[in-house]
């Protein structure tokens, strides 16, 4: 029996501007000195604040900077998108 892959091509090319709302999980920590939070499925993302609710704010921000970097790294590219469902 021959078993479908989880992902579907999309024949769609970088750059692209979407308005789909995409989910990140967190990883938030409590120090002394306020919060801490990092994107573990974005590697190098994470930010801070001195309340959960800053630290949670900042993060967005950092995952759209983070994102940002990544498509103009890969302006002219030939990048694909897949789904996968889980």
């Amino acid at each position: 029996m021959h078993r479908r892959p989880h992902g579907r091509i999309i024949d769609r090319i970088f750059p692209e501007t979407t308005s789909a709302v995409t989910r990140y999980r967190i990883a938030l920590r409590q120090s002394e000195e306020g919060f801490s939070v990092s994107v573990p499925g974005l590697p190098g993302c994470w930010s801070q604040g001195a309340t959960e609710a800053e630290a949670i704010e900042n993060i967005k921000l950092a995952i759209a900077e983070y994102l940002a970097a990544i498509d103009e790294q890969l302006r002219g590219e030939p990048v694909r998108e897949i789904e996968i469902t889980v």
